[in-house]
């Protein structure tokens, strides 16, 4: 009788593939998605937000032109430390008053963001001067101001809406999300 021997060929790309999957999901985990969150140190909690705080100075870097927005009103703006940039939108040139719109995601719901906007904002030099429900009933829209070094006065603009859940509970989706958008502009002279 001739001893039977098991081809291995076929077994060894099945591991080859399995291993290739394997790698490459932990490379992609690493990355961490698209965009890393804004760095910097935490900043000292504001009583009744349980979020933390970091500037939002880094973020803002991504869509600055020409030195705006200032320095001051950059890093008077702070966004949950937990952030992650999705998008950044920046002013085209050709316009005279500066506009910039950065997308965010946090991990939190979103009555949490609005409260940490609510009551950040204030204890920055920034006053809130609407808090309203969006036109379509799902978020709700910040409007503050700033008074900058530069002579004019700026305002942040958040939408925080709740971001629908891209994954089931059950593959761990199923914790809460909210979209910032955070928008900067630069107001024309108030006299």
């Amino acid at each position: 009788m001739t001893p039977v021997r098991a081809r291995t060929g076929p077994a060894l790309v099945v591991v080859g593939i399995a291993l290739a999957v394997l790698v490459g999901g932990f490379a992609l985990a690493l990355a961490g998605g698209r965009h890393a969150s804004p760095g910097g140190p935490a900043i000292r909690r504001v009583s009744g937000v349980a979020l933390p705080a970091r500037s939002a100075a880094a973020l803002l870097r991504g869509v600055s032109r020409g030195g705006e927005p200032p320095a001051d009103v950059a890093s008077a703006l702070v966004v949950p430390a937990a952030s992650v940039l999705l998008h950044a939108n920046r002013p085209p040139p050709a316009v005279n008053l500066y506009s910039g719109t950065v997308t965010l995601s946090v991990a939190a719901p979103a009555r949490e963001v609005v409260t940490f906007f609510r009551r950040e904002l204030p204890s920055r030099r920034f006053a809130v001067v609407a808090l309203d429900a969006t036109a379509d009933g799902r978020g709700t829209s910040i409007f503050a101001r700033y008074p900058s070094n530069d002579g004019f006065y700026w305002e942040a603009g958040i939408v925080v809406t709740p971001a629908a859940a891209a994954i089931t509970p059950a593959l761990g989706g199923g914790a809460p999300t909210s979209t910032v958008s955070l928008t900067v502009l630069e107001l024309d002279d108030p006299d």
